[in-house]
């Protein structure tokens, strides 16, 4: 072969490499195959709903099998063997099953609800400011002492009892003053629009069906209850990289913004 012709082919073979486009590693969104199985606190429903269907329009392909219920039934499906992928609560025996079932893993924060003291739009006792509680003609709703929400409502009187705007005095001062002991929150509401009470105590979340009704005081951070929501994923299922990309989905803005939607608050 003629040397001149040999750099030729040489030379073509070269430009031929050059023109050949690059082709890039393309990254493609995790499958998930089997659904997500979430037991979730059935007072943080709404909330949750609409934090999966936002995963899920980032997700197409993901899917949420939700049980929402009372703490104490989710509990028992646990002792029953019947685990989830993720367990989102607020009930610390619920959280302490789900982390013996799960070898304890992290419990995550994502949210938190506030106890609020709440009136009528007619505010009958003229409440304006948490130190109004200081007052002995106030009618006043609570939950019962053996229910979750009367539990952390007199978690509240000992915080207040330290106080120094209350004293040690101001737990049988509010007592003297409690009208009606309810089974929930409802029918703390329902003594409010009654005028059985003039005020009550309740979580932010359980005020905000009726907003539209009610003026809502919230006591200071350092003296307040909180029921604190945790997402905790359980390290046996196969659904591993859906049950991290559904935390991440609850630690997102958008998350953040649909809790205060439903009267909770992110985490600070």
């Amino acid at each position: 072969m003629p040397r001149a012709f040999f750099w030729i082919l040489a030379f073509a073979g070269l430009s031929a490499c050059a023109a050949a486009p690059f082709a890039p590693t393309v990254t493609r969104a995790p499958t998930f195959g089997a659904p997500l199985v979430i037991y979730a606190d059935a007072t943080a429903a709404n909330a949750l709903r609409d934090m999966g269907a936002a995963f899920q329009q980032a997700h197409p392909d993901a899917q949420l099998m939700w049980t929402f219920a009372q703490p104490d039934a989710l509990r028992a499906k646990l002792r029953a063997g019947q685990p989830a992928d993720l367990v989102i609560s607020a009930d610390p025996a619920l959280l302490n099953a789900a982390k013996q079932a799960y070898a304890d893993s992290t419990a995550e924060p994502i949210g938190r609800d506030p106890l609020v003291i709440v009136f009528t739009n007619a505010n009958p006792a003229a409440f304006e400011r948490i130190e109004d509680l200081n007052r002995a003609d106030i009618r006043i709703a609570i939950a019962r002492a053996n229910t979750s929400l009367g539990t952390a409502t007199r978690a509240l009187l000992e915080n207040f009892r330290h106080d120094a705007t209350f004293g040690p005095d101001f737990p049988a001062q509010f007592n003297d003053m409690v009208r009606v002991q309810a089974d929930d929150e409802r029918g703390i509401l329902n003594a409010l629009y009654d005028q059985r009470a003039e005020i009550g105590i309740v979580y932010a979340s359980q005020a905000n069906p009726d907003r539209q009704r009610l003026q809502l005081v919230k006591p200071d951070d350092g003296l307040n209850i909180f029921a604190n929501y945790y997402a905790l994923a359980s390290p046996f299922t196969r659904n591993a990289t859906q049950a991290a990309r559904f935390i991440e989905t609850l630690h997102s803005s958008q998350a953040q913004t649909l809790w205060r939607d439903y009267g909770f608050e992110p985490i600070p």
